[in-house]
């Protein structure tokens, strides 16, 4: 902001001289920042809830749903209450095969298809998925 000095007589005047256009600029930078911030955490919560969602998957699983594969699955689903939620409880009686309920360990044994296990991870009351496979 540059200021015109102008002194008639004993008295002196300052009027500020501002280029056109100037807070027009300021103000959609601040917006186009205020915006990208604004994207930037909605991607992260995303990218965070997906990431968290993927934890709670074995390896080999994990690979699976990064990969996109078209496969279909036996899982385990450990779970961390026997009271599960009616939109988990929907979803696996609905859109997997339930071949098995553990009541005592509280795990769940069904056949699904691998684009389902990240949802399947993202319910609160699911502590770990793994491939249902022997142990011994």
């Amino acid at each position: 902001m540059a200021h015109k000095v102008t002194q008639f007589g004993t008295y002196v005047t300052v009027a500020s001289t501002r280029k056109k256009g100037s807070r027009p600029l300021r103000t959609f930078a601040f917006l186009l920042v205020v915006v990208f911030l604004v994207f930037g955490i909605i991607i992260e919560e995303k990218a965070g809830a997906q990431s968290s969602n993927l934890d709670k998957l074995s390896p080999d699983l994990k690979e699976l749903v990064v990969n996109k594969s078209p496969s279909t699955v036996k899982v385990v689903i450990q779970l961390n209450t026997s009271r599960l939620s009616k939109t988990l409880k929907d979803l696996l009686e609905k859109q997997t095969s339930v071949t098995n309920r553990l009541k005592n360990l509280n795990h769940w044994v069904v056949e699904t298809r691998a684009s389902m296990l990240s949802t399947i991870s993202g319910f609160p009351e699911v502590t770990y998925v793994s491939t249902d496979r022997e142990t011994k």
